[in-house]
């Protein structure tokens, strides 16, 4: 499932949606999911395009927006 799918009509340079699918990808694999259309992978992709509008570049710090109350400590 491409990144690109949530960006809602927004303009993202190659290398800003190179650096979201990075973190989508790790975000993931974090929760121990395949990356797809289901209802978490959806959550976390439109956490990180929602990072990214905000002028958000780092993936760690995308992957780590997406992550936000997603995780049980």
């Amino acid at each position: 499932m491409p990144i690109r799918e949530f960006d809602d009509g927004d303009v993202f340079t190659r290398e800003t949606i190179k650096i979201m699918s990075k973190a989508f990808v790790a975000a993931c694999k974090d929760l121990g999911l395949k990356p797809g259309a289901d209802q978490t992978c959806r959550l976390l992709a439109s956490r990180i395009v929602a990072s990214a509008r905000t002028g958000e570049r780092d993936p760690a710090r995308l992957k780590a927006a997406a992550l936000v109350g997603t995780l049980r400590p």
